[in-house]
């Protein structure tokens, strides 16, 4: 009975400390997250100290559905009721068999009670038809994922 007690505290246990994809909010970035193109950005941890973000991005948009590294800086301040305070991120991903690499940066902030991710984005590109083309730009909308 003992060592069957013991297997079931590491059944628990190991269950217990397994990261949760969770919905990811904007006090706790962890978890994943989808955009109006169903890109899925999953970020696995956000270093408190540092502000350093890690993580995947997945884009069924031009890349098969190719899971790339996602880096990045998490930056907050202390609240002050006569501002707008939102914590503020950047990330990048390299898409390494394409040559080419995105940078995100925006805000998260609830909107009708779900976190909100809204970003400005630039694809750099090193293979293009006209040297206008090699950087390009938009924006992206982040959703957290029940």
């Amino acid at each position: 009975m003992t060592n069957y007690l013991k297997i079931v505290g590491v059944i628990v246990t190991a269950i217990a400390v397994q990261p949760a994809w969770a919905a990811g909010s904007c006090t706790n970035l962890v978890g994943r997250w989808s955009n109006e193109l169903q890109s899925t950005m999953t970020i696995t941890s956000v270093d408190a100290a540092t502000g350093r973000i890690e993580g995947t991005y997945s884009s069924p948009s031009g890349t098969a559905g190719e899971t790339f590294n996602l880096i990045g800086w998490l930056n907050t301040t202390a609240p002050d009721p006569t501002k707008d305070v939102v914590p503020v991120l950047t990330f990048t991903v390299r898409w390494t068999p394409y040559g080419s690499a995105t940078a995100w940066a925006g805000t998260c902030r609830e909107v009708a009670g779900r976190s909100v991710i809204r970003t400005v984005w630039h694809l750099a590109r090193p293979k293009t038809a006209f040297p206008f083309e090699h950087v390009l730009v938009g924006a992206d909308t982040f959703t957290a994922v029940p």
